[in-house]
């Protein structure tokens, strides 16, 4: 009886062992995920004698649910151009492909935005042709495996 008792335990805990190998870091904090990057100039003078630094920031939040993910991410350039909005779509094998809805002067842009996750980083796709389609930017070609993405965005605790 003590035998089989310890048997079944065992292959509890090999079989969880097993079935936790398999899954991605990432997957243990799904939820509430936060990655931010700021990058500051050097003070640099301008004609008037005034010195002035420039500062660009990037703030990603994003709340996973299983495969849904809901979130928002804001842009600031130097504090003269700025894109805030929100971002809805699905994750699979730490790949989010969401739709970034943002207001550009007055009008509401939608694109199709492919994020990169990983324990902590968050990578954005760059560069591929997009084309318009319903009100929305979308990648002319998604079953290309070898998207560029650009500088990762580190994760905030």
């Amino acid at each position: 009886m003590i035998c089989r008792n310890l048997f079944y335990i065992l292959t509890l805990v090999s079989t969880l062992f097993l079935y936790s190998c398999d899954k991605k870091a990432i997957d243990a904090t799904k939820h509430d995920l936060v990655f931010e990057k700021i990058i500051m100039s050097e003070p640099v003078q301008v004609e008037s004698g005034e010195m002035i630094q420039f500062m660009d920031s990037m703030i990603l939040k994003l709340d996973i649910t299983g495969k849904e993910v809901k979130g928002t991410f804001d842009w600031v350039v130097s504090e003269t151009d700025r894109k805030e909005g929100t971002l809805v779509g699905t994750i699979e094998n730490d790949l989010i492909k969401a739709i970034y809805s943002y207001s550009d002067h007055g009008l509401t842009v939608k694109e199709e935005k492919y994020i990169k996750i990983e324990d902590e980083y968050a990578y954005f796709r760059i560069g591929g042709k997009m084309r318009l389609k319903d009100g929305v930017y979308i990648y002319t070609s998604d079953n290309d495996l070898n998207y560029d993405f650009g500088s990762k965005i580190p994760r905030k605790y």
